[in-house]
């Protein structure tokens, strides 16, 4: 007989498969699909994976059906932008399969959000962190709660007009409770300060939860914090440029979306773990590397446009482009070092012995500086409490054994 374990992961193997279709359904019946769209349509697939994968190797952790929760959306998206593009807002009429469709389009970003938040609450382990972390739990089911019961109350219902599916409403016959409480000042404002007071809970339980940590649980957060850090720089860039964004940074939002779900398969199941510290190091370096650069190009750009005649801006571009592709190494390296100083200090440590190893044994061969270079290496790098060097006799068997 089948156990829980593998219906459990057959249906998350279904969705997976369904959420990779309904993504491509969804994106190409908004208009023709793009080349920057395909990472926006294979959200619910990254999402569906990375929840599987962790259901298969971690079955007891919480994490990873949070992450298969929000790709539930996005397989009903499609029907539901299907259904509601049949109604004809002038003679539309009631019945229990539209009202079921209105509902899963008003409620369905409840369960974008608010898998989100819990989260951040039980990232990585699964588990609150103690006893005095279950309120925000009781404040997102207060509010899921508040919002499905006043919604299926509510005498009137209709498509969010934010998913381009038509403003219209329809009058629901066993609806109680006015459509206005909705804009009412204490609904408005105490919705927002809801949201808010779970958001920073998140952030909160996160800060809490890496201060305790251990080495390898801090690493996991580190994942963590490098998927949002990426995605919120992209995001600010994003609405910083507003409409005049283009496509590629319109991909680049969604790819780093992705990542998200990613790190965190990553950080759960612990696979390269430790090599966050090397990658939050390379993605700062060649971030800084490329605002130098540009800094450089700009100013080259404004300073030769200063001095050269009128009708050599062409003369200063290509000025400023060679001066800028020269600039970058420099650039690069010095940013590098700048970097493994402060946020990489382990690495940078690690090379610097090393180079200070290889000098000191460049011109010295003799046994004594050989053996006392290895062990303030292994002093300084390990710090054990003891080094003990095995050196096998020339011709003989027998080994001899230095200890410091």
């Amino acid at each position: 007989m089948m156990n829980r374990r593998s219906l459990g992961l057959g249906v998350a193997v279904a969705l997976i498969a369904a959420s990779s279709v309904a993504g491509l359904v969804l994106e190409a019946g908004r208009a023709p699909l793009r080349w920057a769209d395909v990472p926006w349509a294979l959200q619910p697939l990254i999402f569906c994976v990375a929840g599987v994968a962790i259901m298969w190797k971690r079955p007891g952790n919480i994490v990873g059906k949070l992450l298969l929760v929000p790709a539930l959306s996005w397989v009903l998206d499609p029907l539901v932008g299907w259904r509601l593009s049949s109604v004809d807002p002038e003679t539309v009429q009631l019945d229990s399969g539209l009202y079921l469709v209105l509902l899963v389009d008003n409620f369905s970003w409840l369960v974008l959000v608010f898998p989100i938040f819990h989260l951040l609450l039980v990232f990585p382990t699964g588990r609150l962190l103690s006893r005095n972390w279950r309120w925000p739990v009781a404040l997102e089911l207060a509010m899921i709660g508040l919002l499905v019961g006043l919604g299926l109350g509510s005498e009137t219902i209709g498509p969010i007009p934010e998913n381009g599916r038509g403003d219209w409403t329809v009058a629901v016959p066993w609806g109680f409770v006015s459509a206005d409480l909705f804009e009412s000042k204490w609904f408005s404002i105490g919705w927002p300060i809801g949201l808010v007071s779970l958001s920073v809970a998140g952030v909160v339980a996160v800060g809490v939860r890496y201060r305790r940590a251990g080495g390898v649980e801090r690493h996991q957060i580190k994942w963590l914090l490098a998927a949002a850090g990426l995605f919120a720089s992209v995001y600010v860039a994003s609405g910083a440029l507003g409409e005049s964004a283009n496509a590629v940074l319109e991909a680049l939002l969604g790819l780093s979306l992705a990542a998200i779900p990613l790190a965190v398969m990553v950080a759960v199941l612990r696979y390269r773990l430790f090599e966050i510290d090397r990658l939050i190091s390379r993605t700062l370096t060649y971030g800084l590397a490329v605002g130098l650069v540009a800094a450089v190009y700009t100013i080259t750009v404004v300073g030769l446009t200063a001095v050269l005649p009128v009708g050599g801006s062409d003369l200063a571009v290509a000025g400023s482009t060679l001066a800028a592709f020269a600039a970058f190494r420099p650039a690069r390296q010095a940013a590098q070092a700048w970097i493994d100083r402060r946020f990489d200090r382990t690495h940078y440590d690690a090379a610097r012995m090393v180079d200070e190893m290889a000098d000191r044994l460049r011109n010295r061969l003799d046994l004594p500086t050989v053996t006392s270079a290895l062990s303030g290496f292994a002093d300084r790098s390990l710090q054990p409490s003891q080094v003990s060097i095995w050196l096998r006799q020339p011709g003989g068997t027998s080994d001899q054994t230095i200890r410091r």
